[in-house]
Protein backbone atom coordinates (compact mmCIF):
# COMPACT_ATOMS: atom_id res chain seq x y z
CA UNK A 1 0.00 0.00 0.00
CA UNK A 2 1.60 3.27 -1.10
CA UNK A 3 2.07 6.05 1.34
CA UNK A 4 0.34 9.05 0.99
CA UNK A 5 1.86 11.93 -1.05
CA UNK A 6 1.71 15.19 -0.11
CA UNK A 7 1.71 16.37 -3.99
CA UNK A 8 -1.73 15.56 -4.52
CA UNK A 9 -3.17 18.08 -2.66
CA UNK A 10 -1.46 21.04 -4.65
CA UNK A 11 -4.23 20.81 -7.58
CA UNK A 12 -6.96 20.97 -4.96
CA UNK A 13 -5.30 23.76 -3.11
CA UNK A 14 -4.75 25.76 -6.81
CA UNK A 15 -8.29 25.68 -7.69
CA UNK A 16 -9.19 27.21 -4.56
CA UNK A 17 -6.52 29.78 -4.44
CA UNK A 18 -7.53 30.13 -8.19
CA UNK A 19 -11.92 30.61 -6.51
CA UNK A 20 -10.95 32.97 -3.90
CA UNK A 21 -8.51 35.00 -6.44
CA UNK A 22 -11.42 35.08 -8.98
CA UNK A 23 -14.04 36.38 -6.12
CA UNK A 24 -11.84 38.78 -4.92
CA UNK A 25 -10.73 39.95 -8.21
CA UNK A 26 -14.60 40.60 -8.90
CA UNK A 27 -15.54 42.22 -5.52
CA UNK A 28 -12.75 44.91 -6.45
CA UNK A 29 -13.06 45.15 -9.99
CA UNK A 30 -13.99 49.09 -9.92
CA UNK A 31 -10.45 49.32 -8.08
CA UNK A 32 -8.82 47.18 -9.84
CA UNK A 33 -10.01 49.30 -13.08
CA UNK A 34 -8.49 52.19 -11.52
CA UNK A 35 -5.57 51.08 -10.64
CA UNK A 36 -4.55 49.69 -14.45
CA UNK A 37 -5.62 53.55 -15.06
CA UNK A 38 -3.18 54.76 -12.63
CA UNK A 39 -0.56 52.35 -14.38
CA UNK A 40 -2.04 53.84 -17.71
CA UNK A 41 -1.07 57.01 -16.53
CA UNK A 42 2.08 56.05 -14.84
CA UNK A 43 3.87 54.58 -17.71
CA UNK A 44 2.63 57.23 -19.61
CA UNK A 45 4.91 60.43 -17.52
CA UNK A 46 7.53 57.45 -16.72
CA UNK A 47 8.00 58.42 -20.92
CA UNK A 48 7.51 61.58 -20.67
CA UNK A 49 10.70 62.15 -17.94
CA UNK A 50 12.97 59.81 -20.33
CA UNK A 51 12.32 61.92 -22.97
CA UNK A 52 12.82 65.07 -20.73
CA UNK A 53 15.93 63.49 -19.91
CA UNK A 54 17.54 62.71 -22.56
CA UNK A 55 16.77 66.14 -24.29
CA UNK A 56 17.93 68.13 -20.78
CA UNK A 57 20.06 65.90 -19.13
CA UNK A 58 18.42 66.19 -15.87
CA UNK A 59 18.00 63.50 -13.12
CA UNK A 60 15.34 61.34 -13.87
CA UNK A 61 13.28 62.19 -10.74
CA UNK A 62 13.55 65.49 -11.47
CA UNK A 63 11.77 65.04 -14.94
CA UNK A 64 9.45 63.63 -13.17
CA UNK A 65 8.79 66.18 -11.09
CA UNK A 66 8.95 68.60 -13.24
CA UNK A 67 6.09 66.85 -15.32
CA UNK A 68 3.80 66.11 -12.47
CA UNK A 69 3.63 69.50 -11.20
CA UNK A 70 3.25 70.62 -14.21
CA UNK A 71 0.29 68.78 -14.38
CA UNK A 72 -1.03 69.89 -11.29
CA UNK A 73 -0.10 73.50 -11.89
CA UNK A 74 -2.34 73.21 -15.42
CA UNK A 75 -5.58 71.94 -13.15
CA UNK A 76 -4.83 74.46 -10.78
CA UNK A 77 -4.70 77.40 -13.05
CA UNK A 78 -7.78 75.78 -15.50
CA UNK A 79 -10.11 75.48 -11.95
CA UNK A 80 -8.94 78.69 -10.99
CA UNK A 81 -9.45 80.80 -14.57
CA UNK A 82 -12.71 78.50 -15.54
CA UNK A 83 -13.68 76.56 -12.70
CA UNK A 84 -16.16 79.03 -11.38
CA UNK A 85 -17.73 79.43 -14.76
CA UNK A 86 -17.93 75.82 -15.55
CA UNK A 87 -19.18 75.10 -12.12
CA UNK A 88 -22.20 77.86 -12.72
CA UNK A 89 -22.77 76.41 -16.57
CA UNK A 90 -22.59 73.10 -14.85
CA UNK A 91 -25.25 73.54 -12.31
CA UNK A 92 -27.85 75.66 -15.10
CA UNK A 93 -27.10 72.48 -17.00
CA UNK A 94 -28.47 70.13 -14.28
CA UNK A 95 -31.76 72.46 -14.49
CA UNK A 96 -31.77 72.77 -17.79
CA UNK A 97 -31.82 68.67 -18.96
CA UNK A 98 -34.90 67.88 -17.06
CA UNK A 99 -36.72 70.77 -18.72
CA UNK A 100 -35.63 69.69 -21.58
CA UNK A 101 -36.12 66.00 -21.46
CA UNK A 102 -39.83 67.29 -20.49
CA UNK A 103 -40.17 69.21 -23.72
CA UNK A 104 -39.26 66.38 -25.82
CA UNK A 105 -41.52 64.26 -23.43
CA UNK A 106 -44.37 66.48 -24.63
CA UNK A 107 -43.73 66.47 -28.65
CA UNK A 108 -42.85 62.63 -28.93
CA UNK A 109 -45.82 62.08 -26.69
CA UNK A 110 -48.83 61.01 -29.37
CA UNK A 111 -46.59 60.29 -32.26
CA UNK A 112 -47.37 57.06 -33.93
CA UNK A 113 -43.62 55.14 -33.81
CA UNK A 114 -41.45 57.67 -31.03
CA UNK A 115 -44.51 57.85 -28.73
CA UNK A 116 -43.67 54.80 -26.37
CA UNK A 117 -40.42 56.26 -25.80
CA UNK A 118 -42.16 59.11 -23.53
CA UNK A 119 -42.64 56.97 -20.70
CA UNK A 120 -39.01 55.92 -20.90
CA UNK A 121 -37.77 59.93 -20.73
CA UNK A 122 -40.51 60.69 -17.87
CA UNK A 123 -38.66 58.23 -15.95
CA UNK A 124 -35.05 59.60 -16.70
CA UNK A 125 -36.72 63.06 -15.85
CA UNK A 126 -37.84 61.73 -12.63
CA UNK A 127 -34.70 59.99 -11.36
CA UNK A 128 -32.97 63.57 -12.45
CA UNK A 129 -35.15 66.25 -10.44
CA UNK A 130 -35.20 63.95 -7.23
CA UNK A 131 -32.56 66.05 -5.46
CA UNK A 132 -33.04 64.35 -2.46
CA UNK A 133 -33.80 68.16 -1.01
CA UNK A 134 -36.06 69.33 1.93
CA UNK A 135 -39.54 69.74 0.69
CA UNK A 136 -43.07 70.60 2.74
CA UNK A 137 -44.93 68.26 0.73
CA UNK A 138 -42.88 64.79 1.53
CA UNK A 139 -43.72 62.18 3.25
CA UNK A 140 -41.88 60.95 6.53
CA UNK A 141 -41.15 57.78 4.11
CA UNK A 142 -39.94 60.54 1.18
CA UNK A 143 -37.64 62.28 3.38
CA UNK A 144 -36.06 59.21 4.73
CA UNK A 145 -35.33 58.16 1.13
CA UNK A 146 -34.31 61.84 0.60
CA UNK A 147 -31.22 61.86 3.59
CA UNK A 148 -30.45 57.57 2.19
CA UNK A 149 -30.06 59.58 -1.31
CA UNK A 150 -27.80 62.37 0.19
CA UNK A 151 -25.96 60.11 2.44
CA UNK A 152 -25.33 57.75 -1.02
CA UNK A 153 -24.12 60.99 -3.13
CA UNK A 154 -21.15 61.88 0.30
CA UNK A 155 -20.66 57.92 0.43
CA UNK A 156 -19.62 58.17 -3.53
CA UNK A 157 -18.26 61.27 -3.64
CA UNK A 158 -15.38 60.97 -0.26
CA UNK A 159 -15.06 57.18 -2.44
CA UNK A 160 -13.93 58.89 -5.63
CA UNK A 161 -11.67 61.40 -4.05
CA UNK A 162 -9.95 58.44 -2.06
CA UNK A 163 -9.53 56.54 -5.84
CA UNK A 164 -8.33 59.43 -7.14
CA UNK A 165 -5.50 59.91 -4.09
CA UNK A 166 -4.70 56.49 -4.89
CA UNK A 167 -4.67 57.15 -8.46
CA UNK A 168 -2.38 59.77 -8.06
CA UNK A 169 0.10 58.48 -6.09
CA UNK A 170 0.69 54.87 -8.14
CA UNK A 171 1.17 56.61 -11.32
CA UNK A 172 3.65 59.13 -9.43
CA UNK A 173 5.72 56.13 -7.92
CA UNK A 174 5.39 53.82 -10.83
CA UNK A 175 7.19 56.95 -13.04
CA UNK A 176 9.63 58.05 -10.35
CA UNK A 177 11.42 54.08 -10.06
CA UNK A 178 9.45 52.76 -13.25
CA UNK A 179 12.70 50.33 -13.44
CA UNK A 180 11.96 48.34 -10.24
CA UNK A 181 8.44 47.64 -10.83
CA UNK A 182 9.87 46.41 -14.51
CA UNK A 183 12.39 44.09 -12.56
CA UNK A 184 9.40 42.63 -10.62
CA UNK A 185 7.81 42.21 -13.57
CA UNK A 186 9.84 39.94 -15.13
CA UNK A 187 10.72 37.88 -12.58
CA UNK A 188 7.14 36.83 -12.34
CA UNK A 189 8.31 34.90 -15.80
CA UNK A 190 11.10 31.94 -15.85
CA UNK A 191 14.48 32.86 -16.24
CA UNK A 192 14.87 30.93 -19.61
CA UNK A 193 11.65 33.17 -20.99
CA UNK A 194 12.80 36.70 -19.30
CA UNK A 195 13.48 37.51 -23.10
CA UNK A 196 9.73 36.97 -23.53
CA UNK A 197 8.82 39.11 -20.89
CA UNK A 198 11.05 42.11 -21.74
CA UNK A 199 9.43 42.39 -25.06
CA UNK A 200 5.87 42.11 -23.53
CA UNK A 201 6.65 45.03 -21.15
CA UNK A 202 8.26 46.77 -24.18
CA UNK A 203 5.48 46.30 -26.33
CA UNK A 204 2.95 47.46 -23.71
CA UNK A 205 4.90 50.01 -22.79
CA UNK A 206 5.21 51.15 -26.21
CA UNK A 207 1.68 51.03 -27.00
CA UNK A 208 -0.33 52.01 -23.77
CA UNK A 209 1.41 55.70 -23.62
CA UNK A 210 0.91 56.57 -27.64
CA UNK A 211 -2.32 55.31 -27.37
CA UNK A 212 -3.39 57.89 -24.40
CA UNK A 213 -1.38 60.52 -26.14
CA UNK A 214 -3.48 59.81 -29.67
CA UNK A 215 -6.94 60.21 -26.84
CA UNK A 216 -5.31 63.61 -25.21
CA UNK A 217 -4.79 64.92 -28.49
CA UNK A 218 -8.17 64.12 -29.43
CA UNK A 219 -10.15 65.14 -26.49
CA UNK A 220 -8.46 68.50 -27.07
CA UNK A 221 -9.40 69.06 -30.40
CA UNK A 222 -12.94 68.24 -30.20
CA UNK A 223 -13.61 70.21 -26.94
CA UNK A 224 -11.86 73.38 -28.57
CA UNK A 225 -13.98 72.90 -31.85
CA UNK A 226 -16.95 71.92 -30.49
CA UNK A 227 -16.88 74.70 -27.72
CA UNK A 228 -16.25 77.15 -30.67
CA UNK A 229 -18.82 76.05 -32.71
CA UNK A 230 -21.76 75.73 -30.15
CA UNK A 231 -20.66 79.33 -28.97
CA UNK A 232 -20.86 80.92 -33.17
CA UNK A 233 -24.52 79.16 -33.40
CA UNK A 234 -25.37 80.71 -30.38
CA UNK A 235 -25.89 77.70 -27.77
CA UNK A 236 -25.59 78.16 -24.16
CA UNK A 237 -23.12 76.38 -21.71
CA UNK A 238 -20.53 76.26 -24.29
CA UNK A 239 -17.93 75.41 -21.73
CA UNK A 240 -19.36 72.43 -20.04
CA UNK A 241 -21.01 71.17 -22.83
CA UNK A 242 -17.32 71.63 -24.48
CA UNK A 243 -15.68 69.54 -21.77
CA UNK A 244 -18.38 67.20 -21.62
CA UNK A 245 -17.56 66.53 -25.85
CA UNK A 246 -13.98 66.36 -25.21
CA UNK A 247 -13.89 63.79 -22.04
CA UNK A 248 -16.56 61.65 -23.29
CA UNK A 249 -13.83 61.36 -26.45
CA UNK A 250 -11.86 59.58 -24.04
CA UNK A 251 -14.25 56.50 -24.92
CA UNK A 252 -13.75 56.03 -28.47
CA UNK A 253 -16.96 55.19 -30.93
CA UNK A 254 -19.76 55.57 -27.46
CA UNK A 255 -18.36 58.74 -25.77
CA UNK A 256 -18.77 61.06 -29.16
CA UNK A 257 -22.44 59.54 -29.42
CA UNK A 258 -23.28 60.03 -25.97
CA UNK A 259 -21.59 63.54 -25.88
CA UNK A 260 -24.64 64.47 -28.14
CA UNK A 261 -27.21 64.44 -25.93
CA UNK A 262 -26.68 66.40 -23.70
CA UNK A 263 -26.15 69.43 -26.28
CA UNK A 264 -29.25 68.63 -28.28
CA UNK A 265 -31.46 68.70 -25.26
CA UNK A 266 -30.32 72.04 -24.52
CA UNK A 267 -30.64 73.27 -28.24
CA UNK A 268 -34.09 72.04 -27.88
CA UNK A 269 -35.11 74.00 -25.17
CA UNK A 270 -33.07 77.36 -25.54
CA UNK A 271 -32.88 77.31 -29.53
CA UNK A 272 -35.21 74.63 -31.00
CA UNK A 273 -34.91 75.98 -34.43
CA UNK A 274 -30.66 75.27 -34.26
CA UNK A 275 -30.94 71.48 -33.17
CA UNK A 276 -30.05 70.61 -36.81
CA UNK A 277 -27.29 72.59 -36.66
CA UNK A 278 -25.71 71.18 -33.23
CA UNK A 279 -26.28 67.95 -34.81
CA UNK A 280 -24.44 69.10 -37.71
CA UNK A 281 -21.79 69.95 -35.76
CA UNK A 282 -20.85 66.96 -33.76
CA UNK A 283 -20.91 65.37 -37.25
CA UNK A 284 -18.41 67.96 -38.65
CA UNK A 285 -16.10 67.73 -35.41
CA UNK A 286 -15.94 64.07 -35.63
CA UNK A 287 -15.48 64.37 -39.12
CA UNK A 288 -12.26 66.44 -38.83
CA UNK A 289 -11.29 64.50 -35.22
CA UNK A 290 -11.46 61.22 -37.44
CA UNK A 291 -10.40 62.24 -40.94
CA UNK A 292 -7.80 65.19 -40.55
CA UNK A 293 -6.80 65.01 -36.93
CA UNK A 294 -6.44 61.08 -36.17
CA UNK A 295 -4.08 60.05 -39.59
CA UNK A 296 -1.41 62.76 -38.54
CA UNK A 297 -0.61 61.35 -35.21
CA UNK A 298 -1.72 57.69 -36.39
CA UNK A 299 1.96 56.70 -37.60
CA UNK A 300 2.34 56.68 -34.09
CA UNK A 301 -0.67 56.02 -32.27
CA UNK A 302 -1.63 52.12 -31.20
CA UNK A 303 -5.18 51.67 -32.30
CA UNK A 304 -7.66 48.87 -31.68
CA UNK A 305 -10.33 46.89 -34.54
CA UNK A 306 -13.90 48.94 -33.80
CA UNK A 307 -15.44 45.60 -33.39
CA UNK A 308 -13.21 44.97 -30.20
CA UNK A 309 -13.59 48.64 -29.19
CA UNK A 310 -17.65 48.37 -29.03
CA UNK A 311 -17.24 44.67 -27.37
CA UNK A 312 -14.96 45.94 -25.18
CA UNK A 313 -17.31 48.53 -23.94
CA UNK A 314 -20.60 46.73 -23.65
CA UNK A 315 -18.50 43.96 -21.82
CA UNK A 316 -16.32 46.14 -19.11
CA UNK A 317 -19.90 48.20 -18.87
CA UNK A 318 -21.47 45.12 -17.53
CA UNK A 319 -18.66 44.28 -15.66
CA UNK A 320 -17.59 47.33 -14.11
CA UNK A 321 -20.01 50.52 -15.25
CA UNK A 322 -18.76 53.64 -15.94
CA UNK A 323 -15.27 53.01 -14.58
CA UNK A 324 -14.96 49.69 -17.04
CA UNK A 325 -16.50 51.71 -19.66
CA UNK A 326 -13.87 54.84 -19.60
CA UNK A 327 -10.61 52.19 -19.80
CA UNK A 328 -12.46 49.50 -21.67
CA UNK A 329 -10.24 50.39 -24.37
CA UNK A 330 -6.36 50.19 -23.10
CA UNK A 331 -7.30 46.99 -21.55
CA UNK A 332 -8.61 45.64 -24.65
CA UNK A 333 -5.14 46.81 -26.17
CA UNK A 334 -3.08 45.38 -23.84
CA UNK A 335 -5.13 41.86 -24.00
CA UNK A 336 -4.47 42.12 -27.89
CA UNK A 337 -1.03 43.23 -27.13
CA UNK A 338 -0.12 40.24 -25.12
CA UNK A 339 -2.27 37.91 -27.56
CA UNK A 340 0.18 38.74 -30.14
CA UNK A 341 3.39 39.07 -28.05
CA UNK A 342 3.06 36.06 -26.16
CA UNK A 343 0.71 33.54 -28.58
CA UNK A 344 1.26 34.46 -32.35
CA UNK A 345 4.62 35.50 -32.27
CA UNK A 346 5.76 32.87 -29.75
CA UNK A 347 3.75 29.96 -29.57
CA UNK A 348 2.49 29.98 -32.92
CA UNK A 349 5.65 31.59 -34.39
CA UNK A 350 3.91 33.99 -36.69
CA UNK A 351 5.57 37.09 -37.09
CA UNK A 352 3.20 39.99 -37.46
CA UNK A 353 3.29 43.22 -36.67
CA UNK A 354 1.54 44.07 -33.28
CA UNK A 355 -0.05 46.81 -31.88
CA UNK A 356 2.88 48.46 -30.29
CA UNK A 357 5.08 48.02 -33.98
CA UNK A 358 2.22 50.90 -34.80
CA UNK A 359 2.92 52.78 -32.42
CA UNK A 360 6.45 53.28 -32.97
CA UNK A 361 8.02 50.32 -31.87
CA UNK A 362 10.17 50.38 -28.61
CA UNK A 363 11.62 53.67 -27.26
Amino acid sequence: MSGFDPRQLLVPFFLVALAAVAYLGWRLRVELIVLFGAVLFGIALYKLARWLTRRSGLPHGASVAIWFVSGVLLAVGFSIFAGRQLSDQYGQLAQEIPAALETLESRLEGTPILGSLSSQIQKVRESMTADGGPNPGQSDAEEEEADAQQMRIMQVTTRMLSLFVIWAMVSFYLAWDGRLYMNAFLLLFPRDHRDLGSDLADALCTALPWWLVGRVASMLVIGVLTSTGLFLLGVPLVLVLGVIAGLFSFVPILGPIASVVPAGLIALQSTPDKVLWVLALYLAVQFVETNLVTPNIQQRVASVPPVLLIAGQVVMGVLAGIAGVMFSTPLVLATLVTIQIVYVNRVLGEEIPTAADQAGGSS
